[in-house]
């Protein structure tokens, strides 16, 4: 946040569950920057992971994601030169930076021969590239990093983990005051005052599960 990097602190769980369909994990922290809340959410579903993190501040501030990759980076447009992502700390060793005039919504990480990661990024984030330094100071990996300004921000996340030439599936994210809501073809992730799951079963009903501490319960009612 504001080109500064976060205290290490506790973070406090609030959701963890498991089922045969999916698995997730929430946490919230309130103590990495002074007067801000994280509220972070990941939940793997198949061969998809959905990462949804939620900060809020008292005061207009600046918020980065970054994204650190190994691999390459592909299908992301051409993008604008500039000289520099922040003025500050790491920020001022990154290469070859660039921003995106548009929103980023795509981009694909090659991991191997057959496999790579399909990114989907369902927000709408300022969105800029950069290489910084890897494990061995002379090799350069690519960052991803999304940036939104004021006292609230959603950065949506879905990963997909593909082999050879399958395709990702579609994916989509609402935001509304109440919180987050994130589909796939059958699936859904609630993240707002509560952590909910919705699964569409064989007959083509959806089971509904909400998700605490103590684990995911099915529960009446929608997302």
């Amino acid at each position: 946040m504001n080109e500064t990097s976060q205290k290490k602190v506790p973070c406090k769980l609030q959701a963890f569950g498991v089922t045969e369909d999916f698995a997730v994990v929430r946490a919230t922290c309130d103590g990495a920057y002074q007067d801000v809340t994280i509220d972070r959410a990941l939940c793997l579903a198949g061969n998809v992971l959905l990462d949804v993190v939620h900060c809020t501040s008292e005061e207009d501030a600046t918020f980065d994601l970054p994204l650190h990759f190994r691999g390459a980076l592909t299908d992301l447009p051409e993008g604008e030169a500039v000289d520099a992502i922040g003025e500050q700390g790491p920020y001022t060793l990154l290469k070859n930076t660039k921003r995106y005039p548009e929103r980023l919504d795509t981009a694909t990480l090659n991991t191997g021969d057959a496999t790579r990661i399909a990114l989907r990024l369902l927000d709408a984030s300022a969105a800029f590239y950069g290489e910084g330094f890897g494990p061995n100071m002379p090799e350069r990996l690519p960052m991803i990093l999304r940036r939104q300004q004021g006292r609230d921000a959603w950065f949506i996340t879905a990963y997909h983990l593909l082999e050879n030439d399958s395709p990702a599936k579609t994916t989509d994210a609402v935001i509304q005051d109440t919180g987050a809501t994130v589909s796939l073809p059958g699936f859904s992730l609630r993240v707002g005052d509560e952590t909910r799951v919705a699964v569409q079963g064989e007959d083509g009903e959806f089971a509904v599960f909400s998700v605490d501490k103590g684990g995911a319960k099915e529960a009446e009612g929608v997302l």
